[in-house]
């Protein structure tokens, strides 16, 4: 159980096996209606995390998900955009641990990483909620001017 800002727990194990049964679901199946629902699944889960602004890693994988099982490409735009928006709350969240003082290189490097996957994502989405990815993209940009400074701070290596 993970338990977030005195919010409901949440069952991770849960969520562990729900994608296990997914996963197993669409890897044993041919039928294009099948994968879809699959899809479907995977993204409106993953939608209800990023608007909850819950779970951004777990919301990230199942869009991903949501993506490879789309064999309709109904859902390929939305969840590109929504995948950035998860990474911009990771973006966030890893920011935070940092300026906590929990600042290590290799934390810096996993925010460059992600900060370089959220406007990858957000860019392929953004004919999706084009307001939405603009205010990403700003947060986006905001972000990655403070990474030179973690980075001369901590004596990193580029």
């Amino acid at each position: 159980m993970l338990q977030l800002d005195s919010a409901a727990a949440i069952d991770t194990a849960a969520w562990q096996r729900s994608d296990s049964l997914l996963t197993a679901i669409a890897e044993q199946r041919d039928d294009e209606d099948v994968l879809q629902t699959v899809a479907t699944i995977y993204f409106t889960s993953a939608a209800d995390l990023v608007r909850a602004r819950v779970a951004p890693v777990v919301a990230a994988l199942w869009l991903e998900k949501a993506m490879r099982y789309d064999v309709a490409g109904a859902l390929n735009q939305r969840a590109q955009s929504l995948t950035g928006l998860a990474l911009f709350y990771l973006t966030q969240q890893l920011d935070h641990q940092i300026r906590e003082g929990g600042t290590t290189c290799a934390l810096v490097d996993r925010v460059e990483d992600t900060i370089a996957r959220a406007h990858e994502a957000t860019l392929a989405g953004r004919d999706a909620f084009p307001d939405l990815a603009q205010q990403v993209l700003q947060g986006l940009e905001a972000y990655t001017e403070f990474i030179p400074q973690y980075r001369e701070a901590l004596r990193c290596q580029q």
